[in-house]
């Protein structure tokens, strides 16, 4: 009973007797040197860092207040760019090494309070963060502390270093208040116990209703520590993580990882991560946008203000470290953020999480486009951008739904990159919860029935019920062409919940078209695929479907050239013979309003899935040598590096005739390749109409150029 009493006194006199640490800012004007000379001649602003890849020594006078004098002075530096060493008016305090925690030095025998004195850093390019002077009492101090949730038992462990020059440190009360964040006027869990040496533990019971953290309900407790007059406080989250049955779960529930890759190449131009809490904010919320909930980093462990960060929003961080030891450092640090989800040694991978791609797109610099004008492609680096950005996104679309699918994988990650769609499109197929179509094929005749099983991923924090599934398949003027309700029950969180299949024959299409299925989960959460249909009735046999005034050949042959010369038309079928050609790096660029599209050829301004069947295998001709304002309708897209002008179809005026090359193959197994049966079909009506007016002229010589192995 005395005991209790006596922590209700204790509590009362908290309020009035307990003070902050007290601090000296460092940030500011420094003098440096660079290499093994201390000859200081030029000023920094730290944090920062300075251009060399050697040492570098940094100097501050520093004024230390006499009231100082009986207190533990400690030199805190958040994030040093690699070893330190610290010296203080001349005498070595210290060396440090870790990369991924602050570099602290207790400094207190080295400092003269009431005067100035000289702080000399010697670090590797810089220093980022705080810079600071601490002061605690030399007589009780804070060494430092950490805390381990028990859900089960709905209690937060505390356990407390002290140290100082008090001979009893028995007589000092430790306290604690817990309070949910956001909810701070409601009475805090509280606890007042005394010290039982340097090193002492408590348990504090957070009431009936424990606060969880997870990415959908980011709820986060504060902890108020203090002894004597040192005070402190950390913001925590009680959260488990755990794997049962192969399945990672997070307060027993099931989750699944949507990551990228942070591998610091984001923050190259400054050579160093933000150390603030609202860039890392905007980090995460844009992630957060495209539907990923994790964050893999490569290399490094971020700072504080990152996993802060993290806590707020609800997303889940992987730093890597070099060794146990720097894992311990970690998760000494780091460790009462909820966000800190795993913690790897560096290069290993997580079991179960598939890292995809990556998958490149077409640079926009203005070397690139120097390159581009040089080569007569002045105004295609847009678009180039832009139609390499939609096959990156379609590549990726198809690698995240299969990982969605495979009920091994534990999630995925994407490596550093730039989605070139809003981040609702992107969403359709990267989110808690997803519609997946099981396509087995994206081309198809109308002689055939579209057959799709459809199923849901649903990560969300629980059950989506009574959901009501629907559909619809709209032409490319976004016409239904029909639709209807595919199933309604509730959806567990799982993969490969069955949700029904469409069905539909494609009978009634009767010319070239591309179609949009759209799925619909509980009415709202939707995605989408493109297919293509082409009728049976467009099939003719190669004998009879080329026309009189046409002349089909594989080479610029003596017929070729005959017929050329009489004033008429000849398409060369180039497959294969490419002398000096490339194949695409980074997509194909389709000139979309070409006439050669109206006749019957479906397509977007980019190599959609229906263009993979003719330029899967197909080389492009390197056109170098026309003239330089010529572009070819089908342009796919060089190297950055050499930004050829590439084309995979050239028309030209030849001799007194007309001619038209490709290199795709349009001619060989066509009773089974629907497309380049319908690319053929396409070139040989506009070849006959009046549409075919070539642009440029060309000698027989420059054409067998292109071709001619």
């Amino acid at each position: 009973m005395r005991k209790l009493l006596l922590i209700i006194v204790f509590f009362l006199l908290w309020g009035l007797t307990a003070s902050a640490q007290e601090t000296i800012e460092l940030t500011g004007e420094w003098e440096y040197s660079v290499g093994d000379s201390t000859h200081y001649n030029d000023y920094v602003a730290l944090p920062g860092t300075v251009p060399t890849n050697d040492v570098v020594w940094f100097r501050k006078s520093v004024y230390v207040p006499q009231k100082w004098e009986k207190q533990r002075i400690t030199l805190f530096l958040e994030r040093p760019l690699g070893e330190t060493t610290v010296f203080v008016n001349g005498q070595e305090a210290g060396r440090q090494v870790s990369r991924s925690i602050p570099h602290q030095f207790v400094i207190s025998d080295y400092i003269v309070p009431g005067q100035r004195n000289k702080i000399v850093v010697c670090a590797t390019k810089g220093i980022v963060g705080l810079m600071g002077l601490k002061a605690q009492s030399r007589r009780l101090y804070v060494d430092k502390w950490t805390m381990t949730p028990d859900l089960q038992a709905g209690l937060v462990r505390v356990k407390v270093n002290v140290d100082g020059t008090s001979r009893v440190l028995e007589e000092y009360v430790a306290f604690c208040d817990i309070w949910r964040v956001g909810h701070e006027d409601e009475m805090p869990a509280s606890l007042g116990f005394y010290l039982s040496g340097k090193q002492s533990s408590m348990e504090i019971m957070l009431g009936r209703e424990v606060y969880l953290w997870d990415e959908f309900r980011p709820r986060l407790y504060k902890i108020d520590l203090s002894i004597g007059n040192d005070v402190q406080e950390k913001v925590f989250g009680m959260r488990t993580f755990s794997v049962k049955d192969g399945c990672l779960r997070i307060n027993d529930c099931p989750i699944w990882l949507h990551g990228m890759v942070e591998d610091g190449s984001r923050f190259s131009d400054v050579g160093y991560p933000p150390m603030d809490e609202a860039s890392w904010t905007d980090i995460f919320k844009k992630c957060e946008e495209y539907g990923l909930n994790y964050m893999r980093f490569r290399g490094y462990c971020p700072p504080e203000a990152a996993f802060a960060a993290a806590d707020q929003i609800g997303f889940y961080l992987q730093p890597d470290s070099c060794g146990e030891e720097e894992m311990r450092e970690i998760m000494e640090y780091y460790g009462h953020h909820p966000s800190l989800m795993m913690l790897t040694p560096y290069g290993a991978v997580s079991q179960g999480i598939q890292e995809l791609g990556p998958w490149p797109t077409f640079p926009d610099s203005k070397e690139v486009r120097d390159r581009l004008n040089d080569n007569g492609m002045a105004r295609q680096a847009e678009l180039f951008m832009m139609a390499s950005g939609q096959q990156q996104t379609l590549r990726y679309k198809d690698e995240i739904e299969r990982n969605l699918r495979d009920s091994d994988k534990a999630g995925f990650l994407l490596p550093p990159f730039t989605p070139y769609v809003k981040a609702d499109e992107w969403r359709e197929f990267c989110s808690p919860v997803v519609a997946l179509a099981k396509f087995p094929k994206y081309v198809y005749a109308n002689k055939d029935s579209l057959i799709v099983p459809l199923e849901v991923y649903n990560a969300m924090y629980g059950e989506l019920q009574n959901a009501r599934n629907l559909y619809y398949v709209s032409d490319d003027s976004m016409k239904v062409v029909t639709g209807g309700v595919l199933s309604v029950g509730s959806i567990p969180v799982a993969k490969n919940v069955e949700a029904g299949t469409i069905r539909l024959s494609l009978e009634k299409i009767k010319k070239p078209s591309k179609l949009t299925l759209f799925v619909a989960v509980a009415g709202k959460l939707k995605n989408q695929w493109d297919f293509w249909v082409y009728p049976t009735d467009s099939v003719e046999t190669l004998e009879t479907d080329v026309p009189q005034d046409i002349l089909v050949t594989d080479t610029l042959n003596a017929q070729a050239l005959d017929k050329l010369k009489k004033g008429g038309k000849v398409l060369v079928t180039a497959q294969g013979k490419v002398s000096q050609g490339g194949r695409e790096a980074l997509g194909t660029y389709i000139e979309q309003s070409h006439p050669l599209f109206k006749y019957d050829f479906p397509t977007d301004t980019w190599a959609n899935r229906n263009w993979q069947e003719l330029l899967g295998e197909a080389q492009a001709m390197d056109l170098t040598t026309l003239p330089k304002d010529y572009l070819s309708p089908i342009q796919p897209i060089d190297d950055p590096e050499t930004c050829r002008k590439l084309g995979m179809l050239v028309e030209a005026n030849v001799l007194k005739g007309k001619l038209l090359v490709t290199s795709m193959d349009i001619s060989t197994n066509l009773d089974h390749r629907l497309v380049a049966r319908q690319m053929r079909k396409a070139i040989l009506a506009y070849m006959q109409s009046d549409d075919f007016k070539p642009s440029i002229t060309l000698q027989p010589e420059t054409v067998n150029s292109l071709i001619t192995k």
